[in-house]
């Protein structure tokens, strides 16, 4: 639980306070990366059932941007996302969770 207290400066002074709860949750958790004879790489983490996952790339980390691959909603405690990077030869991943 954490509380904020407010007080501006105005006459009258004026007052609140607020109690509410933080939750932190543990940040995805990799778990295996696997390229197949066919060329896909197939991508597997831990999840949190009910959170969205967007898996993003860059083709080189100089890049500007993200590219996302999609979201993807987990509705179990892990969750394996493919990718065919095609022709590339490298391919730069990150995990977001929602």
């Amino acid at each position: 639980m954490a509380t904020v207290r407010v007080t501006d400066s105005g006459t009258p002074n004026k007052k609140a306070t607020r109690t509410f709860q933080i939750t932190v949750l543990r940040a995805p958790q990799l778990s295996g990366i696997t390229h197949t004879s066919g060329g896909m790489i197939s991508i597997s983490l831990q999840t949190i059932a009910g959170k969205t996952y967007w898996l993003e790339y860059k083709n080189q980390l100089s890049d500007p941007a993200w590219t996302s691959l999609g979201d993807f909603p987990a509705t179990s405690t892990s969750l394996t996302i493919n990718d065919n990077p095609g022709a590339v030869g490298q391919r730069f991943y990150r995990i977001v969770q929602n």
